[in-house]
């Protein structure tokens, strides 16, 4: 997981946080509805987190199903 992480905060983030315009990074992103202030930066990050891992296993998982042998078959 911290393959995940490192590979958000150094490749993707710079890449989205000057669309944010925030000085504390995308972390820190915050969007205001009316009188409500909506902290969701780092609710973006964790979703860009988890899209990556998605994709990463659903790359793999075919391919690491041929190679594990089916239980009786030799």
């Amino acid at each position: 997981m911290q393959f995940f992480n490192a590979l958000i905060r150094d490749l993707i983030l710079p890449l989205i946080t000057p669309l944010a315009s925030s000085d504390g990074g995308m972390s820190t992103f915050v969007v205001q509805a009316g009188p409500f202030k909506l902290n969701i930066g780092d609710i973006l990050v964790q979703t860009a987190n988890l899209l990556i891992v998605f994709a990463v296993v659903s790359f793999a998982l075919p391919y690491l199903r041929e190679y594990v042998p089916v239980a009786g078959r030799r």
